[in-house]
């Protein structure tokens, strides 16, 4: 299809979005580029609109989110989405930020952004982990989410702070007063992250988001402080012990479950030097400690009970 076959609507919509963005990003397009990049996504949106949209780019996520050009693609599409109302298509993303690749948009001043640069992004994420956690005086090494969730926010962020390129947060205002010495962690963690990897200074909206991670990591760990320890006991400590074990498990995936034991092996004083909440027997228990009989089975009447002994 010809340029001059899309729709003038949409032409005209991403001239506006374009020139737009030339100022907002402060992009310095040449006329040839302009043009180029104007035919681009003005088919790219007319083909979307048509049912048509690229599978995949064919090039890693990692690779593509820490440029400067995924920034723009990315700043640009949320334009489009909003204008003409199409979907969230990752891969159409990916295909513009290659397209952008090619196309000289920066101005001299900026010559660095061209430049391709290294970033380990498991140790940039590593780093703020720690920092954000010693001013808060936590421990996040046993968070195996944290790294991976905010390493992925991570990613794009650096593209969009080399190109410069702002990103909006409307519960900014709200986490900066909720969780204001969160967020000052979080504000603390990314002027060192600035520091030490040459990197601009985060604005206020992305330590916004960066704070999310981070109140969800220690929600998690408030949440592990708070799981129940048990005890599972049976006549001898094996056999009907492991199939209370494992229903215990299904059921109760927050109840922590310390090991099993025979009935004649209780010892009150180790349980409470070991903070066992709980003993969950199979049979009647002749013992001051905190206990609760069930069925191996765990029939309604046991979840009943012990619902009712958690609580």
């Amino acid at each position: 299809i010809r340029i001059s076959e899309i729709p003038e609507q949409i032409t005209a919509s991403v001239t506006q979005i374009l020139t737009n963005g030339e100022k907002r990003l402060s992009l310095r397009l040449s006329d040839n580029g302009y043009l180029h990049l104007l035919a681009y996504i003005s088919y790219s949106v007319y083909r979307i609109q048509q049912g048509f949209t690229i599978e995949n780019a064919g090039t890693s996520d990692a690779e593509l989110s820490m440029e400067p050009e995924f920034a723009v693609a990315e700043y640009l599409m949320r334009q489009l989405r909003h204008n003409f109302s199409l979907p969230i298509i990752e891969s159409e993303t990916e295909y513009l930020t290659i397209f952008l690749t090619g196309v000289r948009m920066w101005p001299a001043s900026r010559r660095d952004l061209t430049t391709k640069r290294d970033f380990d992004i498991h140790q940039i994420t590593l780093s703020i982990i720690k920092i954000v956690g010693d001013n808060l005086g936590v421990d996040f090494g046993d968070d195996s989410k944290l790294p991976t969730e905010l390493g992925t926010h991570i990613q794009p962020t650096i593209g969009r702070l080399r190109a410069g390129i702002p990103i909006e947060n409307p519960l900014l205002k709200d986490f900066q007063t909720n969780y204001e010495k969160i967020y000052h962690a979080c504000e603390n963690g990314c002027a060192s992250l600035s520091e030490m990897y040459e990197l601009p200074s985060f604005p206020a909206t992305e330590i916004g988001f960066i704070t999310i991670y981070f109140v969800m990591a220690l929600d998690r760990k408030a949440k592990l402080d708070r799981r129940i320890s048990a005890i599972i006991v049976c006549p001898t400590g094996i056999g009907s012990s492991r199939l209370l074990a494992e229903n215990l498990k299904k059921e109760y995936p927050d109840l922590d479950i310390r090991g099993t034991m025979s009935a004649f092996d209780i010892n009150p004083e180790k349980l409470a030097a070991q903070n066992i909440d709980l003993i969950v027997s199979t049979v009647k228990l002749d013992t001051s400690y905190r206990w609760i009989r069930v069925s191996p089975i765990l029939a309604k009447q046991d979840r009943m009970l012990l619902n009712s002994k958690i609580k």
